[in-house]
C-alpha cells in the first residue's frame, strides 16, 4: 500500500500550485482528502493497549501543555477563549467518523480502524480507507483503486461486531469520498463518476460528473461533490431514480485559483475548503457563492460543522484549525493542532482533526 500521507501531501500542493500556474491542466490524480458533514471525523490522562494486525500499539492520552489551556488566539484575542488536547493513535491518522457514542479513526500504514469512546481506544477492526461515515450502526469506508490494490472497494462494518456486513467493488477505480443519506451510500470515484449504492446489496448506480472527484457530501436531497482539478462544485438534486447536475465553477470568482476539497453541510448552508485560494467558500442550497472567508490558514483541507462553530482545518505550513461562527460567519479563533491536519469532524462540544503527520488527533474544546 502507497505511503498515503505523502500522497496527501504531494498530490494536495501539486493540485494548488497547477491551479495558480495552469488552470487550463487537467490532472487526473488528486488523491486522499476527503470530507463528511457531521462524521464526514475525531478524539485527558489515560492508557490503552491496542491490537492492530497481531502487533500492541500503544495508546496514550497526553494531557495538554500548560500554555494551551485554557488560551486565547493572538490573531483573534478578544473572541473565544479555545483548548487542545493531544491523542496518540498509532501510525498515520486518515480519516474520522462520528458517531452518537464513538470517534471512529482509520490509520494509513497500521491498516486499523479503531474505535473511541469517552478518551480510550474501545476496539480495532480491519481499516485502513481513506474516507469514513457512520450511520445506523455501520462503519462505511472506501478504499484500494491504487496501484497496490487495482479494484476499489466500499465495505461496511458491523459497529457492534466489526463484521463486514456489505461489500461493493469498483473495478479499476479509485474510490475517495463517502456520505450515507436517506437516497442512498454516495461515493465519489476519481474516475468520474458519482456512485449511488444502496445499503444491503452490491449494485449500484452510476452519475457521470468529471475526472477527478474527491470529497462528497449529502444532506436534504442534495449531493456536493468536489473536482478540484477543475475548480469545480457540482450539485447534484437526486430525486426518486432521477437525477440533475449543475457544476459550481468557483474559478470563475478567482481567475482561475481554486481547488475546492473538504465540505460539510449545515443549516442550510455548504461549506467548501479551499486550499488554491486559502479560502472558505459558503454557497446556499441552490448553489449560489454567498461568501468566500479569508483568514483559514495557509492551506485549508477539511472542514466541519457541530454545534454554533465550523472548523477549519490547515494541512500545510501553520497546522491550524479555524474556528468561525456559523451564524454570523465571522472567524473567532484558531487552535493550534499537530503536523499534517487533515480529516476534521465535529459535534456539539468540539472538534477532532487528524494529525496525519504526527500519528496523533487533536481535540479541540469551545466553551
Amino acid at each position: 500500500m502507497p505511503d498515503l500521507e505523502r500522497e496527501i501531501r504531494n498530490q494536495l500542493e501539486r493540485v494548488a500550485d497547477e491551479a495558480r500556474l495552469h488552470p487550463e491542466h487537467e490532472a487526473h490524480t488528486l488523491r486522499r482528502i476527503r470530507r463528511r458533514r457531521k462524521n464526514s471525523a475525531v478524539l485527558g490522562s489515560a492508557l490503552a493497549l491496542v491490537f492492530v494486525g497481531g502487533l500492541a500499539a500503544l495508546v496514550v492520552w497526553q494531557p495538554p501543555a500548560r500554555d494551551e489551556v485554557p488560551r486565547q488566539d493572538d490573531r483573534h484575542p478578544h473572541q473565544l477563549q479555545v483548548e487542545t488536547q493531544t491523542l496518540a493513535v498509532g501510525d498515520q491518522p486518515i480519516a474520522l467518523a462520528l458517531d452518537d457514542s464513538s470517534l471512529w479513526v482509520t490509520t494509513g500504514r497500521d491498516r486499523a480502524l479503531l474505535r473511541i469512546t469517552d478518551g480510550r481506544v474501545e476496539r480495532s477492526f480491519a481499516g485502513g480507507g481513506v474516507a469514513l461515515d457512520v450511520e445506523d450502526g455501520r462503519v462505511w469506508q472506501t478504499r484500494g483503486g491504487d496501484g497496490g490494490e487495482p479494484d476499489g472497494e466500499l465495505t461496511a462494518t458491523n459497529t457492534r461486531t466489526g463484521e463486514v456486513v456489505q461489500r461493493v467493488t469498483f473495478v479499476g477505480e479509485s474510490p475517495y469520498g463517502v456520505d450515507v443519506a436517506p437516497e442512498g451510500v454516495f461515493v465519489a470515484l476519481n474516475g468520474g463518476d458519482l456512485a449511488r449504492v444502496h445499503p444491503g446489496g452490491d449494485e449500484y448506480m452510476r452519475i457521470s460528473l468529471g475526472r477527478g472527484l474527491t470529497n462528497v457530501v449529502a444532506a436534504d436531497g442534495t449531493v456536493w461533490v468536489s473536482q478540484p482539478t477543475e475548480g469545480v462544485v457540482w450539485r447534484v438534486v437526486v430525486k426518486g431514480g432521477d437525477y440533475e447536475t449543475r457544476p459550481i465553477d468557483l474559478r470563475e470568482q478567482l481567475d482561475g485559483q481554486s481547488c475546492p476539497q473538504g465540505s460539510a453541510a449545515y443549516r442550510d448552508l455548504v461549506w467548501i475548503a479551499d486550499p488554491c485560494s486559502a479560502s472558505l467558500w459558503v454557497l446556499n442550497g441552490s448553489g449560489d457563492v454567498v461568501e468566500r472567508i479569508s483568514d483559514v490558514g495557509a492551506k485549508p483541507a477539511d472542514v466541519a460543522a457541530g454545534g454554533r462553530y465550523v472548523y477549519v482545518s490547515s494541512f500545510r505550513r501553520d497546522h491550524v484549525v479555524t474556528i468561525i461562527d456559523q451564524k454570523t460567519r465571522q472567524v473567532l479563533a484558531s487552535a493550534e493542532a499537530g503536523e499534517g491536519p487533515s480529516s476534521i469532524v465535529a459535534d456539539a462540544t468540539g472538534a477532532w482533526v487528524a494529525n496525519s503527520e504526527e500519528q496523533s488527533l487533536t481535540r479541540i474544546t469551545l466553551p
